[in-house]
């Protein structure tokens, strides 16, 4: 079916009192409300919903992300989101490269959406007298602002000048039927007491695709995070919080699909007041991490369990404990026991635990459910990024078999990692082998590599070409034929680090 593209522009109130501009992206199936400050949902309207007959029902209601860390002398920091409301530490727009001003909120507050039907059509027309460029690629925030990132945004040189200029060609290197893409940061928000602000600036690109017959049921999204302060993070986490409502909400459950880096929220009962006996699942599946925890927490004043209300809360949850830091313990509930988990309900999942840990066989109620995934640690030194590639997904028609909503992820995953060309994990952090400066790859000095060898490759798989730098030498990307979007391999004699790269 033909995938379709739809814009609302609503107004919310932001817990500062301004507005945040929101669009909807529609697949045939699926339909999902993004905001201007990187979270999905506002107010009564649903994160995330599913075509049932005639209309959507909800699979989610909010959901946004956690960055957690410590700074250099191992002090908590993080921003993050409540998703039983609209406040956040995220607020639109990007940050100075110094990491200590923010652009201004207001000019930023801005979904920027672009179909695939609008790029080709311009790929072919720009050249024609009469045409006229549309407004979603003429406004694609593509450069930066002086003293910010020379690209925010991907885009495609046509006439290879560093900036971007529609009218002479250049597009938005997105992919996907339809796509919508956020910039954020959390020095905006620092008004929000639940965190302490870490410099952090968080693209966000959201893309449905319908190809060939092989449409997924799913948002693919991929999370850029770039440390524009001066301070080295260690420890991080990046955590994705969803509030589920698999159509009514009273009657879900969870389970940790622990070898396929998933959370999942179905419907804990024989039918479901608004799906039926047909009810779908709701899945966050990490692609190119590894899931590090999942957890859950409940909208109550429960001491243990209940709604994390400082930031030392929602960093214990973020690392798989309790808001207070009692160990998440395997079997039942969580709570009880002297074995300690990482992932909630995990089924047999977990090579630790190859017990059939779920809701059922612990004799919960069905209920709503707000849950997170986290990555494993890492970190992020000042002036370095990370990318992160995630499937927010509807698995059809699973009803309350948990056991049917696990098996269905390794289909989705099988689709997705064709159609965003997903690397493997990464074995170390690219900083350990090179940094980016604009144009320029510096390979860093070490005693470990004399050196390294750069491959570049269009995202089909072929060449575009292999050089072997000494360490503590550069290379300069403009040597390479081709412009846009690139996956680069860099090889020394003991790592190997991937990366899409921007040219």
């Amino acid at each position: 079916m033909k995938s379709l593209l739809a814009i609302s522009f609503l107004l919310a109130a932001y817990s500062t009192g301004a507005q945040i501009d929101t669009a909807r992206l529609h697949s045939a199936d699926l339909q999902t409300l993004l905001t201007a400050d990187g979270s999905w949902g506002r107010n009564s309207a649903s994160a995330l919903s599913i075509r049932q007959g005639a209309g959507y029902f909800p699979l989610m209601q909010h959901m946004g992300v956690w960055i957690t860390g410590r700074n250099s002398k191992g002090v908590r920091a993080g921003s993050v989101c409540d998703v039983f409301s609209d406040s956040s530490n995220f607020l639109p727009g990007p940050l100075e490269l110094g990491g200590t001003a923010a652009a201004n909120a207001a000019s930023w507050n801005r979904v920027f959406v672009v179909s695939e039907s609008e790029i080709l059509k311009h790929k072919r027309s720009y050249k024609l007298p009469n045409y006229s460029v549309p407004a979603s690629l003429a406004d694609w925030p593509g450069n930066g602002p002086q003293g910010f990132d020379a690209v925010l945004a991907p885009y495609a040189d046509v006439d290879r000048n560093g900036s971007y200029n529609p009218q002479q060609g250049d597009y938005p290197f997105v992919g996907g039927t339809a796509c919508a893409y956020t910039i954020a940061n959390d020095l905006n928000g620092a008004g929000w007491k639940q965190g302490r602000s870490m410099g952090v600036e968080v693209q966000q690109m959201a893309r449905v695709f319908a190809k060939q017959g092989q449409e997924l049921p799913a948002v693919l999204l991929r999370y850029t995070l770039h440390n524009r302060s001066l301070e080295d993070y260690s420890g991080v986490r990046f955590t994705m919080a969803a509030d589920f409502s698999i159509g009514s909400s009273a009657d879900d459950y969870l389970t940790t699909d622990v070898a396929h880096h998933a959370l999942v929220a179905y419907n804990g009962s024989d039918s479901d007041a608004l799906f039926g006996k047909t009810a779908p699942a709701c899945a966050m599946m990490f692609l190119n991490k590894p899931a590090g925890a999942t957890m859950y927490f409940e909208s109550s004043s429960d001491a243990v369990k209940g709604k994390p209300l400082k930031l030392e809360d929602y960093f214990n949850l973020a690392r798989g404990s309790w808001k207070t830091g009692k160990p998440l313990a395997f079997g039942n509930a969580g709570l009880d026991g002297n074995t300690t988990a990482h992932f909630i309900y995990s089924n047999g999942t977990d090579p630790q635990f190859p017990g059939k840990w779920n809701e059922w066989e612990a004799a919960n109620f069905p209920g709503r459910r707000t849950g997170l995934i986290s990555t494993d640690s890492f970190n992020l030194p000042a002036g370095t990024s990370v990318m992160i590639e995630v499937v927010v997904s509807a698995l059809a028609a699973v009803g309350n078999n948990v056991n049917l909503a696990a098996a269905r992820l390794e289909e989705q995953r099988q689709l997705a990692s064709a159609l965003l060309d997903v690397r493997p994990l990464e074995s170390v952090d690219r900083s350990e082998l090179y940094v980016q400066k604009g144009d320029i790859i510096e390979v860093l000095p070490s005693r470990n590599h004399g050196s390294v060898k750069l491959e570049f490759f269009r995202l089909n798989g072929s060449s575009l070409g292999s050089y072997c730098i000494l360490s503590g030498s550069s290379f300069n990307l403009k040597k390479l034929p081709e412009e846009g979007l690139i996956l680069m391999v860099a090889t020394s004699e003991e790592y190997t680090s991937k990366a899409l790269i921007i040219n």
